[in-house]
C-alpha cells in the first residue's frame, strides 16, 4: 500500500502555483487550521485542517472544499464525504489518506476556483482547557478518540453574525478529560511528544519546513530508541513531521544502531533523513565531523551493498558542496570532486576562448559537453 500521495502543504503549494493563492493561518489558537481564498473575491475555496492524534502518534489531515456536493456521486471514493466543519451543499470533505488520488483533489480545487466563492461560516472546536502534552498549551489541536476513528458528525447551530459557531465535539461529554490522557510506556516517548510540540505551522514554504526540521533535529540529536520498524517510506525531502509514530521510532532506533557501528538497511527516504541531519550539523560537533560521517555512510551503507546505489550521486554532490560552503581545506574539497566534473570545467574553459584552441581539442570539448551527440550528427564531417 502506498503512502499518502498528497498532503495539505502540497495542496497549498498547488493553489499558490496555479492561482497565486497563499495559505492563510487566521487563528493563532488553532495553528492546524488554515484557509485558501479566492485572490479576487476573498471568498473561501478550502478550509485545511491538521489534527494530531496523540494515541496513534499520527497527524490527521483533511479539508473542506467548496466544489459542490454533487461530486460525491461523480467520484464514489472513500476519501470524499460530507464536510467536516463547513455547512451547505457546496462543501465537500476530503480526507488525505493512503488511497487519496492527488489528481482528483487538484481537479476538485480547480472546480472550487471556477465556480466562484460564496460566504460561509467556519465551525471550529471550542478548545478551552485543552492543552498540548506536558500542559504547555503550545500545540493545541483536537485529539481524536482512541484508535483514531472519526465519530459521527452532528449538525451544528450557527451563532450570531460575526461569531464562529461551536464545532461538534469529537467526543461526547464526559469522554474527553481536560488534559490529554497519559500514554502507556513504550507507546509515545515523552521526548517525541515534546518534539512534536516544537513544530510551527507557517506559510507552507520549503524554508518553513527546513526551519522546523532543524529545530526538531537539534532537540532530538542525542535521542536513542529501541523500537524497530521495517516498513517503507516513499517521500522526497522527508522530515520528522512527515512520519507517523512507528516510522519515527524506527528511524531513531536505526540511527542509534548506526552511531554504535551496527549498519542495517532502512527505507531509502529515512536513510536520506540521516544525511539531512549531517548536512545540518545535527549530531555532529563540526563540519569536519559531518563530512567524516558522510564518508562513513558511503563506506558502511552504500559500498557494503546495504543501501540504494542511486544515493551515490546525491551524496557525492552534497559532500562537495558542503565542503565548499563550510570552508574545508583545498585538499579536502578536491577529494569530493567527480572526475567528470573536472572534465566539464576543462571543456568549458576550452569553449570560452575557441580561437586559441586547435580544432581537434575544440571538437573534443563540444563532444563532451553534448554527451557525444555531436559525433553522431549526420551534418558533422570530421
Amino acid at each position: 500500500m502506498r503512502g499518502v500521495s498528497l498532503n495539505l502543504s502540497e495542496l497549498a503549494a498547488y493553489a499558490e502555483e496555479q492561482y497565486h493563492i497563499r495559505e492563510q493561518f487566521k487563528w493563532p489558537e488553532w495553528p492546524g487550521f488554515s484557509v485558501l481564498t479566492d485572490p479576487g473575491t476573498g471568498k473561501w475555496a478550502a478550509l485545511l485542517m491538521r489534527q494530531w492524534d496523540y494515541v496513534t502518534g499520527t497527524q490527521i489531515q483533511r479539508c473542506d472544499m467548496k466544489c459542490g456536493r454533487q461530486v460525491l456521486e461523480e467520484f464514489k471514493v472513500s476519501y470524499l464525504s460530507a464536510p467536516f466543519r463547513m455547512k451547505g451543499q457546496k462543501w465537500v470533505g476530503i480526507s488525505m489518506e493512503e488511497d487519496t488520488d492527488p489528481q482528483v483533489v487538484r481537479s476538485l480545487f480547480d472546480r472550487a476556483m471556477q465556480a466562484g466563492q460564496q460566504g460561509a461560516a467556519i465551525v471550529l472546536e471550542e478548545m478551552k482547557g485543552m492543552r498540548g502534552p506536558g500542559g504547555s498549551g503550545i500545540y493545541r489541536e483536537t485529539p481524536l478518540p482512541p484508535g483514531g476513528r472519526r465519530p459521527q458528525r452532528k449538525k451544528t447551530k450557527t451563532t450570531s453574525a460575526g461569531q464562529f459557531p461551536q464545532e461538534p465535539r469529537l467526543l461526547s461529554a464526559g469522554q474527553f478529560p481536560q488534559e490529554p490522557r497519559p500514554l502507556s510506556a513504550g507507546q509515545v516517548p515523552q521526548k517525541i511528544l515534546e518534539m512534536m510540540e516544537l513544530y510551527r505551522y507557517g506559510d507552507g514554504s520549503f524554508q518553513n519546513k527546513c526551519r522546523n526540521f532543524f529545530i526538531q533535529g537539534r532537540f532530538m540529536e542525542d535521542y536513542e530508541d529501541d523500537h524497530w520498524w521495517t516498513g517503507e517510506v516513499r517521500r522526497y525531502f522527508v522530515t520528522y513531521h512527515d512520519l507517523n509514530l512507528s516510522q519515527l521510532r524506527g528511524y531513531f532506533t536505526w540511527r542509534t544502531c548506526v552511531r554504535r557501528g551496527d549498519w542495517r538497511r532502512i527505507s531509502t527516504s529515512l536513510a536520506y533523513l540521516y544525511l539531512y541531519e549531517l548536512l545540518g550539523g545535527i549530531g555532529t560537533g563540526s563540519a569536519g565531523e559531518s563530512l567524516a560521517k558522510m564518508r562513513e555512510f558511503e563506506c558502511c551503507y552504500l559500498d557494503s551493498g546495504i543501501g540504494d546505489p542511486s544515493m551515490y550521486e546525491n551524496l557525492h554532490r552534497w559532500m562537495l558542496e558542503f565542503a565548499v560552503v563550510s570552508g574545508a581545506p583545498r585538499e579536502e574539497v578536491l577529494r569530493y570532486i567527480d572526475a567528470r566534473l573536472l572534465q566539464r570545467d576543462e571543456a568549458l574553459l576550452t569553449l570560452k576562448e575557441p580561437q586559441d584552441v586547435p580544432d581537434d581539442e575544440l571538437f573534443a570539448a563540444l563532444s563532451f559537453i553534448t554527451g557525444g551527440k555531436i559525433e553522431r550528427s549526420p551534418v558533422i564531417v570530421r
